[in-house]
């Protein structure tokens, strides 16, 4: 869970992995509005990647598939990057060159 800048203003944004499987890995990227920028619309899509090594601390996914697309939107992919303490994440957007970096805290 975090948030980003774009063209409209602050997002909050949240990942979710699910298992790998066949040395592929799958999130569901939800992007909503937050309270200091509520017009935001909200939206999902999935993105997928090759599964990391152990051990690993970085990945890269690509865009997928729409699960739930705000009008003018598009998908992006994600270069992410895991903490030393794995509770948190720093994703740069790749394909919004005017977005700013994510910074994903681990939920429970």
């Amino acid at each position: 869970m975090g948030t980003y800048t774009c063209a409209q203003g602050l997002t909050g944004v949240t990942m979710s992995f699910d298992a790998p499987s066949g040395g592929e890995m799958t999130a569901i990227v939800s992007f909503y509005p937050v309270a200091s920028n509520p017009g935001v619309p909200a939206g999902r899509f999935r993105v997928i990647g090759p599964t990391p090594g152990a051990g690993a601390r970085r990945l890269t996914t690509f865009p997928d598939a729409w699960i739930e697309r705000p009008t003018g939107y598009v998908m992006i992919g994600f270069d992410l990057e895991l903490s030393e303490d794995e509770m948190a994440m720093r994703a740069t957007l790749n394909g919004a060159p005017d977005c700013t970096t994510a910074l994903l805290a681990r939920q429970p």
